[in-house]
C-alpha cells in the first residue's frame, strides 16, 4: 500500500520473518534492530512508519529517537501501539510485549525522542466494550493464561473487519479518548525550530 506514494525501504529483525518478507519482493528489506543495529540509510526518509513495532522494543524512546535520525527536517512518523496496561493478557505476552502504552505516555515518550506530536488518538475503540468484556470473563472463568489472537468464524470475522474498518471515517480527524490501541502522528523539527528550542 504504501509503495502508492513513494519508494519503500523496510528492515526486520528476526531472520525468519525477513525471509518470508524478502520473498514477498514488495520493497528492499534489510536486517536491522532497534535502537542499537539499523541500517546505515545514507539519504533521510520523508516518512517512517512503525505499526506494532515499538511495545516490542525494551528501549522505546532511544528506539523513537533512532527513528527520527532518519527523517528528513519536516519529515514524518506514523506509528501505531497497544492502549492500555489493564487490557495486558497472555496474548501479549506470547507477541513479546514490553508495554501498552496510555496516551499521555506515549505523548511524553514522543517528545522525550525529539519530536512534535501533531495528533494522537485511540483507534479501535467501537471493539474496546468487548475487548474489556473479554479480558474481565477470562481472569472470572480463571482463562486467563489462554490466548485471544485466533481467527474467529467467518462470519464474524466479516462482522469485526465491518465495524473496525469504519473507524476510518473519523481517525485523523479527531481525537478519540479511548480504544484498544494509539496512533500517534509525529514530526522531525526542522532544524531553525530545534535551535530556537535548544536556545530557550
Amino acid at each position: 500500500m504504501l509503495s502508492e506514494f513513494g519508494i519503500v525501504t523496510a528492515f526486520e529483525h528476526d531472520a525468519g520473518a525477513l525471509e518470508m518478507a524478502r520473498k514477498k519482493g514488495t520493497c528492499k528489506i534489510e536486517q536491522g534492530t532497534l535502537p542499537q543495529a539499523t541500517p546505515d540509510y545514507s539519504d533521510p526518509f520523508d516518512l517512517v512508519v512503525a505499526f506494532d513495532v515499538i511495545e516490542h522494543v525494551k528501549e522505546d524512546v532511544e528506539s523513537l529517537k533512532k527513528l527520527r535520525s532518519t527523517l528528513k527536517p519536516n519529515g514524518k512518523m506514523v506509528m501505531t501501539v497497544p492502549a492500555f496496561p489493564f487490557l495486558w493478557s497472555k496474548h501479549d505476552e506470547i507477541h513479546h510485549h514490553f508495554r501498552r502504552y496510555t496516551r499521555p505516555q506515549l505523548t511524553q515518550n514522543l517528545r522525550d525522542a525529539g519530536f512534535e506530536v501533531e495528533y494522537i488518538s485511540y483507534f479501535n475503540s467501537l471493539l474496546f466494550p468487548v475487548v474489556i468484556a473479554m479480558r474481565f470473563a477470562k481472569n472470572i472463568l480463571g482463562m486467563e493464561e489462554t490466548p485471544d489472537d485466533g481467527m474467529p468464524p467467518k462470519g464474524l470475522n466479516r462482522i469485526l473487519h465491518s465495524v473496525f474498518s469504519s473507524e476510518r471515517h473519523w481517525i485523523g480527524k479527531i481525537s478519540v479518548p479511548f480504544g484498544v490501541s494509539l496512533v500517534a502522528v509525529a514530526q522531525n523539527p526542522a532544524l531553525d525550530n530545534q535551535t530556537s528550542r535548544n536556545t530557550a
